[in-house]
């Protein structure tokens, strides 16, 4: 069994051609970059078993040579796929189960081997190179193709940066040099899960926070992070929607997300300061002022003028003042929308998880509290205590 571990970042197809003329590509690689067609066969059972638990079963073509992969658990963070994965290469365009390590087993039981069908492909040109960046090497694909099933397809375009040695880190710190070239976006859905979601007919949507798993043996320093990177989650799986759609809940989703994450920001700050985090606290909260303003004129729309407007219906006057307040949400959505501020909200990202992987949860004092399991306790009591007053306070 392997770990892999890649960041995906999804581009526009005209993007490739400039990043494969950049000098930073050709300065930190040692070798000529590699193309090669990849056609991809997901297996699962009508029921979808395999999806259900998290696993991805495919059959790889690579020139004449076939590969059969099993891939899951893991978890997504900001882009970050960081996967079990178990390969063995097979005869041909058939699925082979024979003398497979017992993970097989335990992943994929004799009732799913059965009952497995193909249900959609991928098919993409990768044109991939190892990368020398920071001490850690890097394999960069750039991979355009498309995934199909047998009723939909959609189009693939999106950069894979694999950890081959080193650490996390670099890759996100690889990836901020990229967006100076070209802009992205961080891509928290797989190809297979692209391809389950098109097999389906998934339709894109608000969405709202998933509660994070904790456990009763986590450490401070461990429960903090578990939940910056849910608030991360969030805001991330609804900035798409919001970039690009009407649906006012996108972007009020983003703020609860914003608002979640300061809250836990300022926990960490209280427990333990940080330049890099003051400076992440202040973008936060700028941010969440430039959504709020969208966010006021959304409720005041939708929430008063719009009714307003059905009741007196042909006022003059009234429609007057909606058609302005319109016009005032529509500059607002602007300078989110804008290609610099577009970039800048994917840098914040990067940066979040440059930190989150750096070493400001290595301090000593986060060592310390992790050997007195009393430490989350008297660290939660205390502030939920003090926030209480506060609030007392100001009511």
């Amino acid at each position: 069994m392997a770990v892999e571990t890649e960041l995906k970042l999804r581009v526009s197809p005209e993007q490739f051609a400039r990043l494969r003329r950049h000098a930073l590509l050709k300065a930190h690689s040692p070798t000529r970059p590699d193309t090669r067609r990849l056609y991809n066969i997901y297996y699962d059972t009508p029921k979808l078993d395999l999806h259900q638990s998290g696993m991805a079963l495919r059959l790889r073509r690579v020139g004449q040579q076939w590969l059969q992969t099993l891939k899951g658990g893991g978890s997504v963070k900001a882009g970050l796929h960081q996967r079990s994965e178990w390969e063995v290469r097979v005869r041909g365009a058939a699925l082979d189960f024979s003398g497979l390590a017992a993970e097989w087993d335990e992943h994929l039981p004799a009732s799913w081997r059965k009952r497995l069908r193909p249900v959609f492909v991928t098919d993409f040109s990768r044109t991939s190179r190892m990368l020398l960046w920071q001490g850690a090497q890097i394999e960069l694909c750039m991979d355009q193709g498309v995934i199909s099933t047998e009723q939909r397809s959609t189009e693939l375009c999106e950069l894979e940066l694999e950890l081959k040695s080193g650490e996390p880190q670099q890759l996100f710190a690889l990836a901020q040099a990229l967006l100076d070239i070209v802009p992205f976006e961080l891509e928290a859905v797989s190809k297979a899960e692209q391809g389950y979601r098109l097999l389906s007919g998934y339709l894109a949507h608000p969405l709202k926070s998933v509660a994070p798993v904790l456990a009763e043996t986590d450490t401070l320093a461990e429960i903090l992070k578990t939940q910056i990177w849910s608030c991360l989650q969030h805001f991330q799986n609804n900035l798409s929607g919001a970039m690009d759609g009407d649906d006012a809940e996108y972007l009020h989703q983003m703020r609860v997300a914003l608002r979640r994450l300061r809250v836990v920001l300022r926990m960490a700050e209280k427990f333990r300061s940080d330049e890099n985090l003051a400076a992440l606290n202040r973008d936060i909260s700028a941010l969440f002022v430039t959504l709020g303003r969208i966010r006021e004129w959304d409720v005041f729309i939708a929430q008063t003028m719009q009714p307003l407007c059905t009741q007196i219906k042909g006022h003059p006057g009234l429609q007057a003042l909606l058609s302005a307040a319109m016009r005032q949400r529509s500059a607002c959505h602007a300078v989110l929308r804008d290609a610099v501020q577009a970039r800048e909200l994917q840098r914040l990202l990067l940066r979040f998880s440059v930190w989150m992987h750096g070493d400001y949860w290595q301090h000593t004092e986060w060592h310390q509290a992790a050997e007195n399991q009393e430490a989350v306790q008297n660290f939660a009591s205390h502030r939920l205590r003090k926030l209480a007053k506060e609030s007392l306070i100001k009511s």
